[in-house]
């Protein structure tokens, strides 16, 4: 429904949208591992979820 909304708002099609929160998902997992090790497995799940709804 968000990505809908996002859509809608923004004008930019779905994969757009969809990428673009992938690749702050993985950005935030890389910054958590860089900066205190640990707590990036939250971020890598939340990546997971944007590869699913984009494939």
């Amino acid at each position: 429904r968000r990505i809908a909304q996002l859509t809608g708002e923004l004008g930019f099609d779905r994969e757009r949208i969809l990428g673009w929160g992938l690749s702050q998902a993985v950005l935030s997992a890389w910054w958590s591992y860089e900066d205190e090790g640990h707590g990036w497995e939250s971020a890598i799940a939340v990546a997971e979820i944007f590869v699913g709804l984009i494939t």
